[in-house]
């Protein structure tokens, strides 16, 4: 895997600055990235970018129901991102059903600054 991280003295993403990953899979280079649009900033209560960054739970599936475990972070910063791109064989990668949905233009692309989490250990769930 290879990563392109333009980022200002305090390891934030830069002002247009370009963030990009590629990887190898099967003999061929996947990239994906965008531009950083400013300035970064707290989610905003409501918005389409909380709804997909604040996740808290997680969800993985095993034989007659799942493991549910808690997903511990700060709140991270956020920015909109332009010129995303996505430059894969989608439909090698993530199947029928998403690669499809995966070549579409994006609605939106934002960009978070990450952070260290903590997964607790999953607890079962029972199917219904």
């Amino acid at each position: 895997m290879r990563s392109r991280l333009e980022t200002d003295e305090g390891g934030h993403p830069r002002a247009g600055g370009l963030l990009e990953y590629a990887w190898r899979s099967d003999g061929r280079w996947h990239r994906i990235g965008a531009r950083a649009a400013m300035p970064m900033g707290p989610t905003v209560p409501g918005s389409r970018s909380e709804f997909l960054i604040e996740r808290h739970w997680g969800y993985t599936p095993r034989k007659g129901g799942a493991l549910e475990y808690r997903v511990r972070r700060p709140g991270w910063l956020l920015c909109a991102a332009a010129e995303p791109v996505l430059e894969a064989d989608t439909h090698a990668l993530y199947g029928p059903v998403f690669g499809p949905m995966l070549d579409a233009a994006p609605v939106s692309a934002i960009i978070a600054d990450g952070s260290a989490v903590t997964v607790s250990r999953g607890a079962r769930v029972v199917g219904s």
